[in-house]
């Protein structure tokens, strides 16, 4: 059992779950007491005092689902922090004791807070549909992706939404994919150029272009989608700080390669955001293919 708990993402889970080991932790009984549990649970047979523990239950439905697919896949559990107890100890026993392979990664996450108050079904609540009718659907999964950690609770309202879709998006990734189209369209009639010879500031913006993949998956392999999303919007302010610096709009011999070097990090930036805004890195994508094409404002700042 203490070998799966490496298993456990992130760290203080983990320590969570060791120290209810080192507690001591032996048996778990498969039912209980009717009363205890309110009639809530499936009647053991010969027994009516007793009912089948409500997590056991819910647990060993998990193969109904999977079916062959659990022995056969890779089996990563995505979990809320209050239950890593279920999905870490209780759930691995039965799995142990029916001759099953365990999870190969426990995930765990978080709980979305409104005033510092949990989410849930009967208390404190938001309306995700008002929010994406109000912001769209990529501006509320960038502020969740990147503005709310993955692993530690986080506060969800309006203006932190509000403040991430003017900043990041308008004018940090809306601004720099603008910018740049709407250059190739002028200076290169649309096609996309080819880098000339390279300066250090060049090599700077395509060498952070080239480690992002890297970075990415790095935080995503240790369940920190909002540092993955972080990596991916600092290429955005290093490509606008590149354009400022640069200045590609000035005539010159190295304007094409220079349009060439941010083409080719609005590449890395769509692709790298697609798991996160997919509709966006379509979007951008769409934009400087083969041919570039310069358009409306991805994200209106009047939006």
């Amino acid at each position: 059992m203490r070998a799966g708990v490496e298993r456990i993402t992130p760290s203080f889970a983990r320590a969570e779950l060791l120290s209810l080991l080192d507690r001591g932790l032996h048996d778990v009984s498969v039912s209980r007491d009717a009363r205890r549990a309110r009639g809530t649970g499936i009647p053991v047979p010969g027994d009516p005092g007793q009912v089948i523990y409500v997590w056991f239950d819910a647990l060993a439905v998990y193969l109904a689902g999977a079916g062959d697919r659990w022995a056969s896949s890779e089996r990563v559990h995505v979990v809320g922090k209050g239950v890593v107890r279920f999905h870490a100890a209780l759930w691995p026993a039965i799995l142990a004791s029916a001759g099953l392979p365990l999870p190969d990664r426990i995930l765990v996450h978080g709980y979305l807070t409104v005033d510092g108050k949990k989410i849930s079904k009967s208390g404190v609540s938001v309306d995700p549909f008002a929010l994406v009718d109000r912001f769209g659907t990529d501006a509320v999964r960038h502020a969740l992706v990147r503005h709310v950690s993955t692993t530690r609770d986080g506060d969800l309202d309006a203006q932190r939404i509000e403040a991430a879709r003017t900043a990041d998006l308008a004018n940090g990734l809306g601004n720099l994919v603008g910018r740049v189209t709407r250059l190739v369209e002028q200076a290169c009639g649309g096609v996309a150029p080819e880098p000339g010879e390279l300066d250090e500031h060049d090599r700077r913006l395509l060498d952070a272009a080239g480690a992002l993949p890297r970075r990415v998956d790095e935080a995503v392999d240790r369940f920190a989608l909002d540092a993955a999303s972080s990596a991916v919007f600092e290429l955005v302010g290093e490509a606008n700080r590149y354009v400022d610096r640069t200045t590609p709009w000035v005539v010159g011999p190295s304007q094409q390669g220079r349009l060439a070097v941010l083409v080719r990090a609005l590449r890395a930036i769509a692709h790298e955001l697609t798991p996160f805004l997919p509709a966006t890195a379509a979007a951008i994508s769409a934009r400087v293919g083969e041919r570039v094409r310069h358009g409306p404002p991805l994200f209106p700042r009047n939006g």
